[in-house]
């Protein structure tokens, strides 16, 4: 289990990543400035590396294996994708020899065609989306819509590998449904879960005025003196006499299963003297 304070820092990392997702959408695909677009996507993939870690301790629990799987393609699509960003945002700020516009048409040498940022990042989301269905500690409604951004994500890589027209049915499609909709709410509906389960451990472990008052009356209770301790001191008295008849019943035991007719007297005194003599002096100590 994640300690507090970086479950903290997971959730607000991951309300930020949903912010900095959907203001990427709005640069890209409505307002067309590559430098802003380019900014999102760094600060996204940035702030999406806290959102893994704290996603798999979380999901560890159901299953360490596929976590750490999902942990692997997450990091790398969330470094892929930071990178990418970072790629395009040198080219913005400072165009090569080629221009801008040519620039762009050229594939990314870490993030060709986002198969990190969308590939890799869509497989990890959907077998961590997979396990929070599986598990209590996240609303299993926000694994089926992680299932749906990992869905669209796979889908808008393969159409940017294939088609590569930004135009297409098969690209604008999923790029608007994952970055205007499913995407910014999976983050924040993520952030907000990491931030909220914080805060039912704090008030699980600070106890309200009426556990303190119940405390402070069971402690009075125990006071010497009091009904309750005199009874407890009954019921060690007796526990202390019951155990006194069942010593007893040992020492008696084996003397009158050991007679003369089937054990000899050396073999029976042998036997005899360390149980009688273990017995007695418990029989003594109470």
């Amino acid at each position: 289990m994640p300690s507090q304070q970086f479950e903290r820092f997971a959730g607000v990392t991951a309300l930020l990543a949903g912010v900095a997702e959907l203001l990427y959408a709005i640069a890209f695909i409505i307002l067309h400035q590559a430098l802003f677009a380019a900014l999102c996507l760094t600060v996204f993939g940035a702030l999406a590396i806290g959102v893994w870690l704290g996603m798999y301790l979380r999901v560890c629990e159901t299953d360490r294996d596929f976590a750490m799987l999902a942990l692997i393609f997450g990091l790398v699509g969330a470094i892929g994708g930071s990178i990418h960003g970072g790629y395009d945002l040198a080219n913005a700020i400072n165009p090569p020899t080629l221009g801008l516009p040519q620039a762009a048409e050229l594939p990314s040498h870490i993030d060709p065609r986002g198969i990190a940022t969308f590939g890799f990042g869509g497989i990890g989301l959907a077998i961590a989306a997979w396990l929070i269905t599986r598990t209590r500690t996240f609303p299993k409604s926000l694994g089926y819509v992680g299932c749906l951004s990992a869905l669209l994500l796979v889908v808008l890589y393969l159409g940017r590998l294939i088609i590569l027209d930004p135009a297409s049915f098969v690209i604008l499609v999923p790029a608007l449904l994952n970055g205007f909709l499913v995407g910014p709410a999976f983050y924040i509906w993520l952030g907000y879960a990491l931030w909220n389960s914080t805060q039912r451990r704090q008030n699980a472990r600070s106890p309200c005025p009426t556990c303190r008052v119940t405390a402070r009356k069971i402690t009075v209770e125990r006071q010497p003196g009091h009904p309750v301790g005199d009874s407890t001191l009954r019921r060690g008295l007796k526990f202390v006499s019951r155990a006194a008849v069942v010593s007893r019943s040992l020492i008696e035991v084996p003397s009158a299963a050991y007679s003369s007719k089937t054990c000899p007297a050396d073999m029976r005194d042998q036997s005899d003297r360390p149980r009688t003599s273990i017995c007695t002096s418990f029989v003594s100590l109470i």
